[in-house]
């Protein structure tokens, strides 16, 4: 069939998985430059169609491009790209070679792609990669990965990008404080090596934003069974996480400023119109995702926050941009105890930020976000 495999569909899963990528933190390593001349590619998941796939719908593709593939693809002709795996999975190796050490000793940059992989995460009864049958437990990377990490890093003193394959958060300090950059892959379909190439080699932008949370470590996690929203989420979490909802960063730099209301004071059944400048202050053209947050401070039982609105926005460098959102009355609603949607009145504050509300997201590089407060009053 003429739509089947088309040039236009490979495109979109191409560009899809760069916008889906999320980038968790960058010291300048990437994207990699002209000086990058040789780099080490290791990992469980480099060569690994598996991670294509995904879990649960797992729709096969005549031209399945692994990460190994999209880097070699993307790297610009005269720079050396090389290849051994390094440290399976999750099982520790049979022989612990130093080859892979030795090869990264020779490379400008270090880039290990590790995570999950669906054989270790999805539906029960399909993953055979582990024990519990697809039902994860521990929320960690697995040890044996942090260890080629460490050594790799300390044994080398290279730079170190992770591109990290997952379909759900995973607990990465350790591997934050390890690496000069993350990028988070997810299991980016058929096409996601090229996206995880083009993006480390500056061809592309990273595009995604986190839909979930990244808990700082397991006690910020609530037990299984407690089945209460306290602590879960974005919107009743209080601790900082690793990595706030919303979040992610680019290959520029952007500025929210002038957060303007339409009014500082509403009655029950008016709408709110909000207007925030946006500017790219970065040197290179770039993608960002403004969200509009909105907390009702007088619901001290319910959420500290919702995710209203949010727009990608694309600027060049020095270009600026004025953002209208508008608030419905339904926005302000509260929910009650018995789950009765009910008018919300009192003080709100609504906050644009990349990233849920916080200082977290800043300490990581994201703009931080212009707050305004306002009133709804009975009518």
């Amino acid at each position: 069939s003429k739509h089947i495999q088309c040039t236009e569909h490979i495109a979109l899963a191409r560009k899809t998985a760069a916008q889906g990528s999320v980038l968790l933190k960058n010291n300048g390593i990437l994207p990699l430059n002209s000086e990058t001349t040789s780099v080490a590619v290791s990992g469980p998941t480099a060569a690994d169609a598996e991670v294509l796939l995904g879990n649960f719908y797992r729709g096969v593709s005549a031209n399945l491009r692994t990460l190994l593939e999209g880097i070699v693809e993307a790297a610009p002709e005269g720079t050396r790209v090389t290849y051994l795996k390094g440290t399976g999975l999750h099982q520790p190796n049979l022989f612990e070679s130093t080859w892979a050490i030795g090869m990264a000793e020779n490379a400008d940059v270090i880039v290990a792609c590790i995570g999950n992989s669906p054989l270790m995460e999805g539906e029960h009864g399909e993953c055979i990669g582990t024990t519990l049958g697809g039902d994860r437990d521990r929320m960690d990377l697995p040890e044996v990965q942090l260890h080629w990490l460490r050594r790799a890093k300390k044994e080398t003193g290279k730079p170190l990008v992770a591109v990290v394959t997952s379909g759900s958060p995973i607990l990465m300090e350790e591997l934050h404080d390890l690496a000069d950059a993350i990028l988070l892959a997810w299991y980016p379909g058929e096409q996601g090596g090229s996206a995880v190439g083009d993006i480390l080699f500056g061809h592309s932008e990273p595009g995604g934003r986190l839909p979930v949370t990244f808990p700082m470590n397991a006690d910020q996690v609530p037990d299984f069974a407690d089945y209460s929203m306290q602590g879960r989420t974005y919107r009743y979490l209080d601790a900082e996480p690793l990595y706030p909802f919303g979040f992610g960063l680019g290959y520029t730099q952007f500025a929210y400023s002038d957060l303007q209301l339409s009014s500082g004071s509403l009655t029950v059944g008016e709408k709110l119109d909000l207007q925030v400048t946006l500017r790219n202050i970065g040197d290179r053209k770039g993608e960002t995702v403004a969200q509009l947050y909105l907390a009702d401070d007088g619901d001290t039982e319910g959420p500290r926050c919702n995710l209203r609105q949010f727009k990608r926005v694309c600027l060049g460098p020095g270009e600026s941009t004025l953002l209208r959102m508008t608030l419905t009355p339904n926005d302000f609603n509260r929910v009650d105890a018995e789950g009765r949607s009910l008018p919300g009145t009192g003080t709100f504050t609504a906050t644009v930020s990349d990233g849920a509300p916080g200082p977290r997201a800043a300490v990581l590089g994201a703009p931080a976000g212009p707050t305004a407060t306002f009133r709804i009053q009975e009518p």
